[in-house]
């Protein structure tokens, strides 16, 4: 199959519970601005955030992304890793960087557009593709990808730039950047309705349940899909 044939039948496999998780993300965001609980209880978790400083993201990413979908894993034969230590390790190195990395854009972006009196739509428009089209695309699924493969082949570098020929991002990259598009187009459109602070916690909760929905039909499907993240699509 193509790369791109290989991305569009991962979306057709993950299109509902992309559905139900990005409808669970909507209802929190509007129930932070339509119901004064829901809001004081977010805006602890801002005041967390922003009292952790850089341990907030590390944290998040250990917990969040290395280490509940591991024990996802570890729980569901199927999806039981050959080298758990291995993969252990690697989400708890991994995910902590790449979520400061995050953050980091997320603050960059808000610098950058927050003071230029857009409204508020076209300002999260612009976020989102600045996003998408930016970050994500040449920075974050490309390194999530590598970063996986190179795992995959047991921390082999010689092996890993064997794979780095003509076409590598077509290859590598494509068909984990279409269902990224699929989810993280409308996933960060939630991530940046959420004020600054609330912003990279939303993401890393999307992520999560993301990955964990993912595994969950992999459990049930021969077909391999590797969720992209950043979580962490950004």
């Amino acid at each position: 199959m193509t790369p791109l044939r290989i991305g569009l039948r991962s979306c057709r496999e993950l299109a509902l519970p992309a559905l139900v998780l990005l409808a669970a993300g909507t209802a929190l965001v509007v129930a932070y601005y339509r119901v004064p609980a829901v809001a004081e209880a977010m805006s602890r978790v801002g005041a967390l955030k922003r009292d952790a400083g850089v341990l907030f993201p590390v944290f998040a990413g250990m917990a969040l992304s290395g280490l509940i979908p591991w024990l996802f894993r570890m729980a569901i034969p199927a999806l039981r890793p050959e080298r758990p230590l291995a993969e252990l390790l690697f989400g708890l190195l991994w995910w902590p960087p790449m979520c400061v990395v995050i953050d980091a854009f997320y603050r960059l972006l808000g610098h950058l557009y927050d003071g230029l009196g857009w409204p508020v739509g076209v300002l999260v428009l612009v976020k989102v593709f600045t996003d998408m089209f930016g970050f994500t695309a040449f920075f974050a699924s490309p390194a999530n990808a590598l970063a996986h493969l190179w795992k995959d082949l047991g921390f082999d570098f010689r092996r890993l730039r064997a794979n780095l020929g003509a076409g590598w991002y077509s290859r590598l990259v494509l068909p984990n950047l279409i269902p990224n598009f699929m989810v993280w187009f409308p996933g960060v459109t939630l991530v940046y309705a959420m004020p600054c602070d609330l912003q990279l916690p939303m993401a890393n909760l999307i992520g999560c349940f993301w990955s964990l929905m993912c595994l969950q039909i992999a459990s049930h499907s021969k077909a391999r899909l590797a969720p992209s993240g950043v979580a962490v699509a950004a």
